[in-house]
């Protein structure tokens, strides 16, 4: 279970984390044990991450490559579609301000500068302004776009999404898991209670959509990783090379890993439980370093240690439902399992792993000194 040695004449990538805004979050609803009363400003985390070449997204070979990963929330509120606007009302207060491309513009970078922005999930304090970013290549897990233009079945109100969020944004999704079902059971959400909903998503708690049309064409599927001949702009990557890096592989304690650029520097991870298409990042920072970005994975340090843990929370309808802040709580605390068994093998090798999830307020205020521009 333990992760591969460095290659030959292996590249390392940068991470920088920032808060692209902060939104206030109910302890009771995320982890146990917990106040009820207690709600926490908590960051919404974005990561510029500099690979120094590659080949990909429009990049030629051996050109600075750099990504982002995760957009945080929207740079003003007017930009949620309305019933997004009424649902977040939950979570204030919200600061919407500095966004992702406000800390980027602020450092001389353009949007044009980022060449990929992979989004670990789309809720809506993650997934940020596409509109910013017109001419990226944006990475969506498997499901994921499915979930913007159907909605998700019997889900609880903190599950409501935009089906034109990338209308004009060029999007790619990894292929299906293999083994994958084709349809989405939640076993742990609850049907709306949100007063907001009202009107506008169907009886199960999903917008009524019949699919999602992009200037670009649908977002395409692809049985195998991303398909070479999707690519946008740019030199187009080996094909033998693409299909062996983006293939479902395991790695350490993951079962479906993806190697992003095929050099063992930047890996995607399937991370089941939160929300379909929830995906997190491995990185590879040095000889002895890896950074493990871990999304909606877990949201308390606590919770790798075991001393909190994923919980549940009655439906606020007082209907008896049990509601889960996970659409399926076994997988979620499966993904949790595997994380610890990252951190802990880590002990007992020659390297060591940082995680960082994306609303960890205690280790953003430990860590100041070493968000952007900084490097972890």
């Amino acid at each position: 279970m333990a992760l591969p040695s460095p290659q030959e004449h292996q590249n390392y990538v940068t991470v920088s984390p920032f808060a692209a805004g902060h939104i206030t979050l109910p302890e009771y609803i995320f982890y146990a044990p917990s106040d009820p009363t207690t709600k926490v400003l908590v960051p919404s985390l974005s990561f510029l991450i500099h690979h120094p070449k590659a080949s990909l997204f429009g990049q030629g070979k051996g050109e600075t490559f750099r990504m982002l990963f995760d957009l945080g929330v929207r740079a003003e509120p007017t930009r949620y579609v309305p019933v997004l606007q009424r649902h977040i009302k939950s979570r204030s207060p919200i600061k919407h301000r500095p966004s992702a491309l406000d800390t980027l513009t602020g450092a001389g970078f353009k949007a044009d500068d980022i060449n990929a922005i992979a989004i670990s999930h789309v809720h809506w304090d993650h997934h940020g302004d596409p509109e910013d970013f017109p001419n990226t290549t944006f990475l969506l897990g498997p499901g994921a776009k499915k979930v913007l233009s159907d909605g998700l079945p019997g889900t609880g109100n903190h599950s409501v999404f935009d089906p034109n969020l990338y209308k004009d944004n060029k999007v790619l999704e990894f292929g299906p898991l293999p083994g994958a079902p084709k349809t989405i059971a939640p076993r742990d959400g609850c049907c709306p209670s949100d007063p907001a909903l009202n009107g506008i998503n169907g009886a199960n708690g999903h917008t009524e959509v019949s699919g999602m049309t992009h200037t670009n064409g649908n977002i395409p599927s692809y049985t195998n990783g991303i398909n070479d001949a999707d690519h946008v702009g740019g030199t187009k990557p080996d094909s033998k090379t693409l299909v062996q890096s983006l293939a479902w592989k395991p790695l350490g304690p993951f079962p479906h890993t993806l190697d992003l650029v095929g050099d063992g520097s930047i890996y995607v991870v399937s991370a089941p439980g939160h929300l379909p298409g929830h995906i997190n990042l491995l990185c590879r920072t040095s000889p002895t370093k890896w950074i493990y970005l871990g999304g909606d994975t877990f949201h308390d340090p606590c919770m790798l240690t075991g001393e909190k843990w994923i919980t549940t929370y009655p439906d606020e309808s007082g209907n008896g439902r049990t509601c889960c802040i996970h659409i399926d709580k076994a997988a979620a605390q499966e993904s949790l399992e595997r994380v610890r068994r990252l951190v802990k093998t880590a002990e007992n090798e020659d390297y060591e792993v940082e995680t960082v999830v994306a609303h960890d307020v205690v280790w953003c205020r430990e860590n100041q000194h070493r968000l952007f521009p900084n490097t972890l």
